[in-house]
């Protein structure tokens, strides 16, 4: 468990006040770096907000594949469902959402939740979902292509479109597998992100959220 006392406060809980999500914007938008320092220099952090349909999948689905029932995500890393305090797993595209990125899902109780890009699937891929919904609800074009973000739980947390904050960290390119799960699986502890300075101006720093690693 951390020690509040011996470590800057993070504030993933504070993004729900100081970062307007919403279910209806029109494409992703860049924003500012959170690690941005008082002389205009950027950290190491990039990110950005996206629109995205949201969809879920979880080891007790009667119809899961093979390594979804066992919590095995196609980088190895063990799938985690989120929590107040605890990074879980979420499937994307990584050609739109590159693996190692952390997203920020606005949550139905109104909470902000952290979660790490490390699988992928063809309903994912093919934006299936989007396609999908966006017929049924009789939407444009721009919605049916919507990047899919499939978030590891066993109900839905969010609204089925919604956008998201992604904080990508540094690129994982040209890593062998085995190097590439342990820098994933470094970033499933919130320390990580912490010590790569993903924290909001002093004024706003209201929470610290520690994993039990």
């Amino acid at each position: 468990m951390v020690n509040k006392n011996n470590v800057k406060v993070a504030v993933f809980a504070a993004f729900t006040t100081i970062i307007p999500f919403s279910g209806h914007a029109e494409g992703g938008e860049k924003s500012k770096n959170y690690n941005q320092s008082g002389n205009g220099a950027m950290g190491k952090l990039e990110q950005y907000t996206l629109s995205v349909r949201a969809t879920k999948y979880h080891k007790t689905e009667p119809n899961c594949d093979i390594d979804t029932k066992h919590e095995r995500s196609c980088t190895g890393v063990r799938l985690r469902e989120g929590a107040p305090g605890v990074i879980g797993t979420v499937a994307v595209d990584p050609n739109v959402i590159p693996f190692g990125s952390l997203v920020l899902i606005n949550t139905k109780s109104g909470s902000v939740l952290p979660y790490l890009c490390v699988d992928k699937g063809a309903y994912v891929t093919k934006k299936i979902a989007s396609q999908k919904l966006a017929k049924q609800e009789k939407r444009g074009e721009a919605w049916a292509t919507r990047p899919v973000i499939d978030v590891y739980s066993p109900k839905s947390i969010t609204s089925d479109w919604t956008t998201v904050l992604v904080i990508k960290g540094p690129s994982l390119r040209g890593l062998n597998d085995a190097e590439r799960l342990k820098r994933l699986q470094e970033r499933m502890s919130v320390n990580y992100w912490m010590s790569m300075g993903l924290e909001t101006p002093a004024q706003q720093r209201r929470q610290l959220l520690a994993c039990n690693q």
